[in-house]
C-alpha cells in the first residue's frame, strides 16, 4: 500500500484564511509527517535541513536542490550514500523523479537506510547535555 502526501497545501490555505493557528499547523504538520516518515521505505524532499530528519529515521531520499545555500549538505549526504542527489530543482522534470524512484531496489534502500544511520545516530541532543553538564 502506498501513500502520497499533499495535503499541506490544504492546512495552509487554512492558516491563511485564519481557520486555524500557526500552533495548530506545526503540531499539525509535524503529527502527520512524523506518522508518514517513520512507515515510509523512501522520501522525496528538498535539500534543507530535513535532510538530516530523514537521515536521523535511516530514510533514504530522493533530493533536489532548492535553494544555493543546500549545494554542500546534499553534496555531502549523497557523497555518504544517503541520498540520491538529482540536482537543482528548477531543472527537473517529473520524468526525472519518476525515472529516480523506479530504478531503486531493495538491496540500495537497504544500504541507504544504513549509511543514514551511520552519519546522523540520532544521539546529538545526549551528547550537548553531557557536555553542558561537565561544564
Amino acid at each position: 500500500m502506498s501513500e502520497v502526501i499533499i495535503k499541506i497545501k490544504n492546512l495552509s490555505k487554512q492558516y491563511q484564511l485564519g481557520k486555524i493557528s500557526t500552533r495548530m499547523l506545526s503540531a499539525d504538520i509535524s503529527s502527520v509527517f512524523a506518522k508518514i516518515m517513520n512507515k515510509a521505505d523512501l522520501a522525496i524532499g528538498g535539500g534543507g535541513i530535513m535532510i538530516w530528519e530523514r537521515c536521523s529515521l535511516g530514510l533514504p531520499s530522493i533530493v533536489s536542490i532548492i535553494a544555493k545555500n543546500q549545494e554542500n549538505s546534499v553534496s555531502a549526504a549523497a557523497k555518504f550514500g544517503c541520498i540520491k542527489n538529482l540536482g537543482k530543482s528548477g531543472k527537473l522534470l517529473p520524468k526525472d523523479y519518476f525515472d529516480a524512484i523506479i530504478n531503486f531496489n531493495s538491496k540500495e534502500l537497504i544500504q541507504m537506510q544504513k549509511n543514514c544511520m551511520k552519519l546522523i545516530d540520532g544521539k546529538g541532543t545526549e551528547r550537548v547535555v553531557k557536555q553542558i553538564s561537565l561544564l
